[in-house]
């Protein structure tokens, strides 16, 4: 059980890197003995994430003892104000720290472990310190292979069986609901304003029904209360290959959790095959490895179809991911990496929308508040 006795939250990145700082707080949770400290930190500056500081910490300490870590990883919010004003105001930040603090032990799922989580709610400032798995590697679509692919939604299979009609969660308003009629407000909005901000993206290929099927999507989400009502668990929301850690071919460690909430298993799902860049052969595959093992805890209350259908309307999260995701990094401008990672995206999720006429299949559910 950790210590709740943590160090005052720095002011500064600076200062969270200390030795100082972070010997008092891996004394806090009784990682390291009170009478040992950090004596000397290497940063190496991870790359990739969009809404917080990641680093590795390659640590020294006073007295080696090789049942301390030699490195940890750190996460501390951006650097860019957009991004950490969005953090905090999306809750992203404060989701993950609680997340490891409250609920990951009790999951199936595989994730690092936790060496130390605070966060000032006021502020938004955060420090979260875990395992770092240095024999573990990410992969890309490239280079993954099948049986990896399978080993990770195996295991979002078990977080979704662990969590199913939000069995074993707390009642907390960190923990945000898509069912939720109060929350629904504040995610039309910031999709709403995050598609403002791709429409307004210049000196970028925009396909022809890029404006029709946003708008189309944003008024799905108007429905989402009553879609979700029948079914719905803990999701993690941005479930990709270059948030998951392999050991092997055979395990897979999912990590970046600042994006999860109560909602629909098919934006899980739908969001990690189509994000491997697999086959609609493979894709199949993938889903039918997923629901052998989550119905073998849920039975026969969660049919095949039902997972097929959730499936393929998962592209509306898709999609409604991407527009949260660029009011998150482009409140007041949009940098040319991220408008180049967010439109490499847009025929994938919003072509696939347009092919498969998902505005329509929505809409023939005849959801209240779902319009045509």
């Amino acid at each position: 059980m950790l210590d709740t006795t943590a160090p005052k939250l720095a002011l500064n990145e600076e200062t969270f890197l200390s030795p100082q700082w972070l010997s008092a707080a891996l004394r806090s949770t009784r990682l390291l003995p009170a009478n040992n400290s950090v004596s000397q930190v290497r940063p190496e500056r991870l790359s990739g994430g969009l809404m917080a500081n990641t680093y590795i910490l390659h640590l020294s300490y006073l007295e080696q003892d090789d049942a301390l870590p030699a490195s940890i990883v750190a996460k501390f919010p951006s650097s860019n104000p957009d991004s950490r004003a969005a953090g905090k105001e999306m809750l992203a930040y404060e989701r993950e720290v609680k997340f490891y603090k409250e609920i990951s032990a009790r999951l199936s799922i595989k994730v690092p472990a936790l060496y130390y989580a605070d966060i000032d709610t006021d502020t938004g400032n955060f420090a979260l310190l875990i395992e770092h798995l240095d024999q573990a590697r990410v992969v890309t679509s490239g280079d993954c292979n099948f049986t990896q692919l399978k080993a990770s939604i195996r295991e979002l299979a078990k977080l979704h069986a662990d969590t199913w009609n939000r069995k074993g969660l707390p009642v907390a308003p960190w923990i945000l609901a898509f069912d939720d009629a109060g929350y629904q407000q504040q995610y039309l909005s910031w999709s709403r304003l995050g598609l403002n901000i791709m429409l307004g993206a210049q000196g970028v290929d925009k396909p022809e029904y890029f404006e029709a099927v946003s708008e189309g999507v944003i008024n799905c989400l108007k429905a989402w209360p009553e879609y979700l009502a029948s079914h719905s668990c803990l999701i993690h929301c941005d479930y990709r290959l270059s948030n998951l850690l392999y050991q092997g071919d055979s395990e897979s460690v999912a990590v970046d959790w600042q994006t999860l909430h109560i909602g629909n298993p098919g934006f899980d799902t739908f969001y990690f095959i189509h994000s491997s860049q697999v086959s609609d052969e493979e894709g199949l595959e993938l889903l039918r490895a997923y629901y052998d093992v989550l119905s073998a805890q849920l039975g026969d209350s969660y049919s095949w179809d039902a997972c097929l259908e959730d499936y393929y309307l998962g592209v509306i999260y898709a999609a409604f991911m991407v527009m949260v995701t660029t009011f998150g990094v482009g409140a007041n401008s949009l940098s040319e990496v991220a408008k180049a990672q967010i439109f490499s995206i847009v025929p994938v999720y919003w072509g696939f929308i347009e092919r498969h006429k998902i505005i329509d299949r929505f809409m023939a559910l005849e959801l209240e508040g779902c319009s045509a």
